[in-house]
């Protein structure tokens, strides 16, 4: 299965599509502008690639809102999450960093007058996590390979990858639950998980 990190671009309203290899080497990429993003991951989509992004809360919604949506993710910040917190995987790299911006819970956004989300859509100043001038491509792509070393080296490999897919396949279903105006719980959440995927293994 190929694997497509999406993030932004330096120049603003535009991202990136970088193919990478298992392990997080880079590999053929392509910019495009916000506005046709849908379009290009409509096409991406019919090669069931999974897509790699910072967090599907904030990148899939204005997906859907677009018409299009994907059968696989790998959220960043929630397998971070997971990641740290894993007795299979102690001692990684991922384990040893002090905390640190992917860490932190998404910001919540500042209340106000409600506008439309618009694709991969960045304060002023601010890169991919809201942290201030910065490369979101390196560093997206430098936690990315943390994470896959971490998995390859932990002493359940196969078993972190199938948490970890669910846990992104989730976060892909509460948004489309979301945008279809369904409600959601997390009981129904471990329910769907389990039937299409079998039981939770152990972190």
């Amino acid at each position: 299965m190929s694997l497509v990190l999406l993030h932004d671009d330096a120049r603003p309203g535009w991202v990136v599509l970088q193919d990478v290899t298992d392990d997080g080497a880079p590999l053929a990429r392509v910019s495009v502008p916000a506005e046709r993003l849908p379009d290009a991951v409509r096409e991406r989509e019919r090669g069931r690639p999974r897509w790699v992004w910072d967090d599907t809360a904030r990148r899939y919604p204005p997906l859907l809102a677009a018409g299009v949506r994907v059968e696989r993710a790998h959220d960043l910040r929630l397998c971070h999450a997971m990641l740290r917190g894993s007795a299979r995987c102690a001692g990684s790299e991922i384990q040893q960093l002090p905390p640190g911006p992917w860490d932190a819970p998404r910001a919540a956004e500042e209340p106000g007058p409600a506008r439309e989300a618009t694709l991969f859509d960045v304060e002023p100043g601010e890169d991919a996590r809201g942290e201030g001038p910065a490369s979101a491509a390196t560093d997206a792509g430098d936690e990315l390979r943390r994470q896959l070393a971490a998995v390859a080296g932990s002493d359940a490999p196969g078993r972190l990858r199938l948490l970890l897919a669910a846990e992104s396949t989730g976060a892909l279903i509460a948004a489309e639950m979301q945008h279809d105006g369904l409600p959601w719980s997390a009981t129904e959440h471990d329910r769907i998980l389990t039937e299409i995927l079998g039981p939770r293994p152990a972190p």
